[in-house]
């Protein structure tokens, strides 16, 4: 079966870059600093007819730091003197109910002129 990076799976700082192969190996290491909260909070004011569970939830603000790694290879390959794709980056992650993300990001690889900016919906990995 054929394994895809740059498509479900990307690597921040090369997102554009797409590999295939037969294997595939990604990794990222993040640092999240929380800024706000978490929270619990509580909407006070809901009408009766809303469900009290949906009332209640989870809300914070987190800056991160990150480094992604990836590659995609077929067997046979040399896969560690292939070219990995690798980038690094800062963003604020925003907490919202129900487990929902929303991450504004800056990747680069090598220079940071050459990056990227990223609004993603959902944890990174």
């Amino acid at each position: 079966s054929h394994q895809f990076l740059g498509l479900g799976e990307r690597v921040r700082g090369e997102w554009a870059v797409k590999r295939e192969g037969e294997d595939l190996a990604i990794g990222s290491l993040e640092a999240r600093i929380p800024l706000f909260g978490p929270k619990v909070v509580t909407w006070a004011g809901a009408p009766a007819w809303f469900p009290g569970e949906f009332s209640t939830g989870l809300i914070g603000v987190f800056a991160t730091l990150f480094v992604d790694a990836g590659n995609a290879w077929f067997r046979g390959d040399d896969v560690i003197n292939s070219r990995w794709s690798n980038g690094v980056g800062a963003g604020l992650n925003i907490l919202l109910t129900y487990g929902t993300i929303l991450r504004f990001e800056y990747a680069f690889h090598g220079s940071a002129s050459n990056g990227e900016f990223i609004f993603d919906v959902g944890a990174s990995f």
